[in-house]
């Protein structure tokens, strides 16, 4: 079974992202004591096992063991915290592109507003754009302060839902049809919403508008998973492929 596109980019995602692991621990990391914490570890491994029927020699080994993995760690630690930040970064975008699905013709979805704390589900309207119908009123949950539709995508096509409310016009992006998209479930108007959610909102009562999206699984040899699942894989896979042409030890 040949892989699909989806299955391709993001294995080429998580290629770069191993590439920049090695690149950061190459510059960042000791690697003479990477090498020897690594050393030290398989050494009291052996003497574990030597010495396994000696309670006091295999407890000494023990210790010593715990402390140079301890030690091993702690050179990993720097190029680590160099590389979460942008990997948290990348993996937001990632998942707006390969966490969910958009609709399918005929497929219906529930639109949820959210209201902020001290906000009340009053007067509301949604409207819906070309290729998608609104088929339901407004239902309004008081105690959750959310309002809620139902809506059905009628072929492939892209565009705007818009919120009405009083004092307030909202919109935000709704997808339907097959291929890749920057596809977000929820548009927020928490702070850095554009870069944890993809969608950000700006407004003093609405707290976020989400499409029940279908979650998107990746296809690669006859299995499917969540994109979480693979691209660690392609990710290790990268960095243990490459890490001698790198010159790094892991």
């Amino acid at each position: 079974m040949i892989p699909d596109a989806a299955a391709l980019l993001l294995a080429l995602a998580g290629t770069v992202c191993g590439v920049g692991t090695l690149l950061a621990m190459r510059r960042f990391s000791d690697q003479r004591a990477v090498r020897s914490a690594k050393a030290r570890v398989r050494a009291h491994l052996y003497e574990m096992r030597l010495f396994g029927d000696d309670p006091v020699l295999a407890l000494r080994a023990q210790k010593k063991l715990l402390l140079w993995n301890l030690r091993y760690a702690r050179l990993a630690l720097l190029p680590a915290a160099i590389v979460a930040v942008p990997a948290i970064l990348v993996m937001s975008q990632l998942e707006a592109v390969y966490g969910s699905e958009p609709l399918m013709p005929g497929e219906t979805a529930i639109v949820t507003v959210q209201l902020k704390s001290g906000a009340q589900p009053g007067a509301a309207d949604l409207t819906a754009p070309p290729g998608f119908t609104v088929e339901t009123p407004p239902v309004r949950i008081a105690d959750l302060r959310q309002v809620c539709w139902r809506i059905r995508a009628r072929g492939n096509s892209d565009g705007e839902l818009r919120f009405r409310t009083a004092g307030e016009s909202l919109h935000r992006a709704i997808h339907a049809g097959p291929g890749l998209r920057y596809v977000t479930p929820e548009c927020s108007s928490a702070p850095l919403a554009s870069i944890w959610y993809g969608c950000a909102l700006e407004s003093d009562s609405v707290k976020s508008i989400a499409v029940a999206y279908r979650t998107r699984k990746i296809s690669l040899f006859g299995f499917s998973a969540h994109w979480l699942v693979w691209f660690p894989v392609f990710w290790l896979a990268a960095m243990l492929l490459l890490r001698r042409r790198f010159g790094v030890t892991l």
